[in-house]
């Protein structure tokens, strides 16, 4: 993000420029825009700007404009079955699947081969 006070010119059709500052000063540094055009002055919030901005854009643009981190994971899934005492016949047994996922992304393979064998 810009911190320091900055000025860009947008041309329009008719030949005029919109005036967009930010950081103008100290109280708005970050959160608003001044656009200014014919002598006029709006002030919006920064994200106001930026959700136009995304809605302007293609679907490629707005991937871009989307900040993504991906992680790479491993599902594990496994039957428990627990004894019951109480509340049905005893000695039945109930069956959960369980399952959780682990990040690959740092993992050893060490630790992912401990994972796999104790899931048996």
């Amino acid at each position: 993000m810009i911190r320091d006070t900055h000025s860009m010119r947008l041309p329009t059709i008719d030949g005029t420029d919109i005036r967009v500052l930010t950081n103008w000063n100290d109280k708005v540094k970050g959160e608003y825009l001044k656009i200014v055009m014919d002598g006029k002055t709006a002030i919006i919030p920064r994200a106001s700007f930026t959700s136009a901005a995304l809605l302007l854009g293609n679907e490629e643009e707005q991937m871009k404009l989307i900040p993504t981190k991906t992680t790479r994971i491993r599902r594990f899934t496994k039957t428990v079955t627990v004894a019951l005492q109480r509340d049905m016949a005893a000695g039945s047994e109930l069956t959960i699947p369980v399952s959780f996922e682990v990040p690959l992304d740092g993992a050893s393979k060490d630790e992912l081969s401990f994972i796999q064998n104790n899931l048996r």
